[in-house]
This record gives structure tokens, C-alpha cells and sequence, in this order.
């Protein structure tokens, strides 16, 4: 019913050849040690059982293997190969009904009941938060075709409704829906899978983002944040969002330290591992920000979003031409959508290519009536332009259509010397949360 999302079908291939050392220390040597993509490997983590080891440090964790481990999963993984022509679905499915028994056990609800009515709705569930996880443009799209497909397999799936809620902030975020619209859909998407399992943790972070970034209610998704730590039913991705938060509220030292909290929760979590990048770079600590968005790249190469805050953190630390590479590298990701060209148009006046950067900017407001037009990330390049009454008049718009980066808008280090101005405090007293 679903496409196959397996990465590696081959089932004659030899045991992977000896490398030296029995210990392996990171992804690029486990990678190198099956002559495959680092990507690839990560999944057979995920989805195979890859015997991968985990250490917890202060600031970040590590992973390392051993080779007999390696060598031994993969000749199982070989004697396997009759049951592989959908070994990643598969193996999604069969973690569903055990996964489901450990969380009635501990009392957490995470979902239903598994039944056989439901578990391909689990199953859809599953590959949209794989797509979902991307944040391209081919991606998202798929993710709520999959999230749909899980409503339709079973409308009482709570998980589904949250899938779907994330999936419209993500679509608002990238600028492929209208902030609005995007807005209204999610709340009412929120709405339906709190009324089907207010208790269930994934509903709960959805409920966090959606209120956080799309209908700016900032002290019910604190409220939520403060029920879930409070009960423990909680993961890191819910003290991420909540990190996020913070951020936004302008508290820098909070937001890193939960970041950081969150990261060692979940350390394979690019999402995670993006945010404590985000948290360091509205707080000013480029260096430190710049650390953590490299391992977010490291853990999804194809994290669109990533791209963009390796773009943006380099351009704080003037490196323009790294930060037109990594501007570029989001754009192949966005099918160079007007947000990718506003990115790159940042980029260039900050470069120094003044007149490449008006001949885009102009590209871009030559569209400003489009419903997606990308206003805060054009207000950006008017302010480093220096040019303030077009800065200020883009903000407006971007604060009227529910611009979802406007909840950063006092702290984003483009607007340091916009906010300087009586102008900037005017616009954004409007801002009301």
C-alpha cells in the first residue's frame, strides 16, 4: 500500500571488510566500515537494530561501535534477506504492537489501544514523521499525505490529527501555505487529537508547537509544558519545543540549558540538535551555535532547515561565502521557492555583491502580492541594507499574516541595529502574544 522506504536491497554482498582497531568512534568510521552513506547506516540504526553504543557528556553525546557487533548483525541481516522487500516498513510495524505494551505498562498513554483496525494507521503515522522530519519542500507534502491516510484508516487516531498539526506548522514555517490558513488547519487539527487523547505525549508537543508558533497562545503552551514535566510524561522533543519558547520570550540562558537537556535525551534527534543551535545563536554564542548545527547536518544531510541556520550563523560570523554555500544548499532543498532567494539575497548584500543582492530582492517583492511571500526574511535584507522604512513595513506584514519567525523578531541578531529605532518598537508593540 505504502512505497518501500528501504535504503539498501542488495542480498548477496560479502561481509563488510575489516578496518583496523575493534573499536568504532563515529558515524563516518561505522559508515566507512560498510562502504556506505552515513545516512544509511543511521537507518539501519533505527529501523534494523544496528548494534550502535551511546555515551552521555556534558555537552554533547557520542556514539561508538564494535566491529564484532557489526559483523555479527550483519550476517544475520544476510539470512534474513527473504523477508526484505519491505524491511523498513516492516520494521516500523513490528516495533508498533511491542512499543505499544511498554507504554500501557509505565502508563503513558502515547495512543490507543493497538488493534488490527489501527496498526496501518500506526504504520502511515510512521512514514509521515520520517518525511515530516526532512522539511523539504517533496518531503512535507508527502508527510501529509501520510498523516491523512492515517486519519482515514482510522479517525480515532489521535497521533494522526498531531502528525498532521506539526506537518501544517512546518508547511507555514517553510512558507508553503499561507500563515493563516496554515494556523487555522493546525488548531483545528490539535483541537480534534486532544479531544481524542489529551494524555498522549506526541499530542501534547504537537499541542506545544502549535501553540507556540502558529496561534501565538505562549501560556497554554506553557501550561501544557509545566502539566507534562510536572506528570513526566515528556521527551525531548518536548523540552526542546519548550526551549524554543523561551528563546522567543528572550530567555537565552534557560532556553540553551534546556536545549542542551533535550540534546541528551535524544542525541540522534537532528530536530534536538537544531534547536540548542538555535538557542546559541539568538543568545549571541555563534561558535557554540555553529558546533551543534554541523551535528544536526551530520544526523539528517537533507534537515532543510538546517541549512538555513548554518546560513544564518555564518553570516553572524562574517563568513558570507560559507553562507551563500549553505543558502544555496537549502534553496536545491526548497526548488528555489521566493524564501530561498530572500535567504540568498541576504547573503550577497552582506558579501558585498550589493547589485546581485537588489536584482534578487527585486525578483522577490515583484511577488510580495503572493499569499507565501516571505516577508520577515525580506525584512532582513532591507535592514542590513540599511534601508529601515522598508525593513519596518515588511515586519508589519509579516506580523499581520502570522509570520511565523516574527515570535524571534526582538532577538534575531539581523534586526541588532533596526531595533534601535522608534520605528522598530512601534511595529512591534503590535506584537500582542
Amino acid at each position: 500500500m505504502y512505497p518501500s522506504l528501504k535504503e539498501d536491497v542488495e542480498t548477496d554482498l560479502p561481509i563488510p571488510p575489516s578496518i583496523d582497531g575493534e573499536k568504532l568512534e563515529s558515524w563516518k568510521e561505522i559508515a566507512a566500515f560498510f562502504r556506505r552513506e552515513v545516512r544509511t547506516v543511521q537507518l539501519w540504526e533505527k529501523r534494523e537494530g544496528l548494534p550502535v553504543r551511546r555515551q552521555l557528556h556534558n555537552k554533547i553525546g557520542s556514539i561508538f561501535a564494535y566491529r564484532t557487533d557489526l559483523e555479527r548483525w550483519w550476517r544475520e541481516r544476510l539470512h534474513s534477506d527473504e523477508a526484505r522487500p519491505q524491511v523498513a516498513e516492516k520494521a516500523i510495524l513490528q516495533r508498533a504492537v511491542p512499543a505499544a505494551s511498554a507504554e500501557q505498562r509505565s502508563g503513558i498513554s502515547h495512543s490507543s489501544a493497538v488493534t488490527p483496525d489501527n496498526l496501518l494507521a500506526r504504520h502511515a503515522c510512521s512514514l509521515g514523521n520520517y518525511f515530516w522530519s526532512q522539511r523539504s519542500r517533496s518531503a512535507l507534502l508527502r508527510s501529509m499525505q501520510y498523516f491523512e491516510d492515517a486519519i482515514e484508516l482510522d479517525s480515532e487516531y489521535a497521533e494522526g490529527y498531531a502528525g498532521l498539526a506539526n506537518a501544517y506548522v512546518s508547511l507555514s514555517y517553510n512558507h508553503l501555505m499561507p500563515s493563516r490558513e496554515a494556523a487555522s488547519k493546525a488548531h483545528a487539527a490539535i483541537d480534534t487529537a486532544m479531544r481524542l487523547d489529551r494524555n498522549n505525549l506526541q499530542v501534547g508537543n504537537a499541542f506545544i508547537n502549535v501553540m507556540t508558533n502558529c496561534t501565538w497562545q505562549w501560556e497554554k503552551a506553557q501550561q501544557q509544558y509545566l502539566r507534562m514535566h510536572e506528570t513526566g510524561h515528556l521527551d525531548g522533543r518536548t523540552i526542546q519545543l519548550y526551549s524554543s519558547l523561551l528563546a522567543a520570550m528572550g530567555q537565552h540562558d534557560k532556553a540553551v540549558e534546556l536545549a542542551l537537556q533535550a540534546h541528551r535525551l535524544s542525541p540522534s534527534m537532528a530536530q534536538v540538535s537544531g534547536q540548542a543551535a538555535l538557542a546559541y545563536l539568538y543568545g549571541g554564542d555563534y561558535s557554540s551555535a555553529l558546533h551543534f548545527i554541523h551535528h544536526t547536518l551530520e544526523l539528517e544531510p537533507r534537515f532543510t532547515m538546517g541549512y538555513v541556520t548554518l546560513g544564518r550563523i555564518e553570516s553572524e560570523l562574517g563568513q558570507w561565502n560559507k553562507a551563500i554555500t549553505a543558502f544555496n544548499k537549502a534553496a536545491e532543498n526548497m526548488s528555489h521557492s521566493l524564501l530561498s532567494q530572500a535567504l540568498l539575497a541576504f547573503a550577497f548584500a552582506g558579501s558585498g555583491e550589493e547589485n546581485r543582492a537588489r536584482r534578487m530582492l527585486a525578483e522577490v517583492e515583484a511577488r510580495s502580492s503572493e499569499s507565501c511571500y516571505p516577508a520577515y526574511e525580506t525584512a532582513a535584507v532591507y535592514a542590513l541594507l540599511d534601508e529601515r522604512d522598508s525593513a519596518l513595513n515588511c515586519l508589519k506584514r509579516a506580523i499581520k499574516t502570522r509570520d511565523m519567525k516574527t515570535i524571534f523578531v526582538k532577538h534575531d541578531p539581523r534586526f541588532a541595529r533596526l531595533r534601535e529605532t522608534s520605528g522598530f518598537e512601534e511595529v512591534t508593540s503590535r506584537f500582542i502574544l
